[in-house]
């Protein structure tokens, strides 16, 4: 009878020794992106969201980008201004000058009055040499030569720890024609088949994949294709626990936090 508990037991630890090594983040190079800099704690796409990103240890922040009137990049999620600051219209309604007359801080809090909508170029002068950035272009059809222009800015710059992700395929080929060396990350909300996968293997160094969309069969092919992944967005440890057994490159989040917490 001791025996049979002895080995009873000692087929638990195994298991449960498994189980715990399955439930670690397997890639070595798995890295924390900050969602529109440290969303959950200070007003998205703000300068201040980016610092506090960095004291968080990101190891990449996530920014999205517009054009203004005098067609000027800015860092701002929705193409409109209205609900991350105390203005209306339209992003490319306003020049730049006009844009920093708005607060980008006080819908978040008060305590972050005075933020202001940043110029992308801004936000790379003060950040692309501590932190990877990873830009977005937002709906590039709706900003004709945003591509252009993102090119002329990035010529500035190392893009070695620069990536560029777009829902919008000829705006990343556009990208690819005019930067070949930058890395390339297509979005994707919807379920992928295989032969998806290969075809964005062929021409991407990501997919940007939503976390729904993860699974056995999805992770497998996209290993097989030797694509690169991102997963958007983790914010909850429900989210978390449904993804890190998996073996990928980056996740997303608005709360660093919940990842520091998953690597003690």
């Amino acid at each position: 009878m001791r025996q049979v508990r002895r080995a009873y037991h000692t087929i638990n630890a195994k298991l449960a020794l498994m189980f715990k090594k399955q439930n670690k983040f397997f890639h070595p190079s798995f890295q924390k992106i900050a969602h529109r800099g440290a969303a959950g704690t200070c007003p998205e796409n703000t300068m201040i969201a980016f610092e506090r990103a960095l004291q968080l240890g990101a190891d990449m922040i996530e920014l999205d980008i517009q054009l203004t009137k005098d067609r000027q990049i800015v860092v701002i999620h929705d193409a409109t201004i209205d609900r991350t600051t105390n203005g209306t219209g339209k992003v490319s309604d306003y020049t730049y000058e006009e844009l920093c007359q708005f607060d980008a801080g006080s819908w978040f809090s008060p305590t972050f009055q005075g933020e202001k909508i940043p110029l992308l170029k801004d936000v790379l002068n003060k950040y692309y040499n501590q932190i990877g950035v990873l830009i977005e272009l937002k709906k590039p059809e709706k900003n004709p030569g945003i591509e252009s222009l993102l090119h002329s800015l990035l010529m500035q710059y190392s893009t070695d720890s620069i990536i560029i992700q777009s829902f919008n395929l000829d705006s990343l080929r556009k990208i690819k024609t005019l930067m070949p060396s930058v890395k390339l990350a297509l979005l994707v909300n919807y379920p992928l088949q295989t032969k998806d996968i290969k075809r964005i293997a062929q021409e991407f160094d990501y997919v940007s994949l939503k976390w729904t969309m993860v699974n056995k069969k999805v992770m497998s092919a996209i290993k097989q294709a030797q694509l690169r992944t991102i997963i958007w967005t983790i914010n909850t440890k429900k989210q978390l626990a449904s993804v890190r057994c998996w073996d990928i490159d980056a996740i997303v989040t608005d709360h660093l936090q919940l990842l520091a917490k998953s690597e003690e």
